[in-house]
């Protein structure tokens, strides 16, 4: 009788100690996703600037096309020889 008393008192389940460790290493892992997340916006923030403030290389097929004697040359080299 004793001995269903003891097993019958035990309780199944997590313990404090081992959900805290559980949320401690899940909250190490999504620290590390986040930075990862961050450091690709930043990269392709930085990347779209560099394209936005450099716009030649879009319109320089469609102005070579357009334009007589573009041997390689971007289109800010042409106006400087036009005097503009």
């Amino acid at each position: 009788m004793n001995r269903n008393r003891q097993t019958g008192n035990r309780q199944s389940g997590f313990s404090l100690i081992e959900m805290m460790v559980v949320v401690l290493i899940l909250g190490i892992i999504s620290a590390g996703l986040f930075a990862q997340i961050d450091g690709a916006q930043q990269r392709a923030f930085s990347e779209q600037i560099k394209l936005d403030t450099f716009p030649w290389p879009r319109r320089w097929p469609r102005d070579c096309s357009s334009t007589a004697g573009c041997s390689g040359s971007p289109p800010s080299v042409w106006a400087a020889r036009a005097g503009t």
